[in-house]
């Protein structure tokens, strides 16, 4: 699996990017959860104004996964990636969302809110671990 992450601004204009019908071929709002809506829109209106409230710069913590040209991934394979991610950099019960979208190949996009409402022991995920491909974390995924 090819992973490339980043701390995200501007959750309105990622939602606009994800579910741009013009420049994907098919797009499937897999999963929303832990916002008030599931609908991926208003999902993100949320923390955009959460954000704001607390002068957030970058309330997101975006990840694309893509298998290798070679390779297929079926959904179960993009779930427990994107589960392995969250889990590891201290993300689980964090509001998400899981888009699948497709142009050439089938990708996926998981982001997890990073407004919180609760003090967090850990430090925020650092986007630079997933910046190039990784093939240590693409062996893991496929065994």
């Amino acid at each position: 699996m090819i992973l490339k992450a980043s701390a995200r601004g501007t959750p309105m204009a990622l939602a606009k990017h994800l579910l741009n019908e013009r420049d994907n071929d098919q797009i499937e709002t897999h999963r929303v959860e832990g916002f008030a809506s599931t609908d991926l829109s208003e999902a993100m209106r949320e923390v955009q104004a959460m954000s704001a409230g607390i002068r957030s710069q970058k309330p997101l913590f975006s990840v694309s996964l893509s298998p290798p040209e070679e390779a297929s991934a079926d959904v179960a394979l993009f779930e427990r990636t994107a589960d392995q991610i969250m889990e590891a950099n201290g993300l689980n019960g964090q509001p998400h969302a899981l888009i699948f979208h497709e142009k050439e190949n089938r990708s996926c996009a998981a982001l997890k809110k990073l407004v919180f409402t609760s003090p967090r022991p850990s430090a925020p995920p650092s986007p630079s671990l997933f910046r190039k491909r990784s093939p240590n974390g693409t062996r893991q995924c496929y065994r």
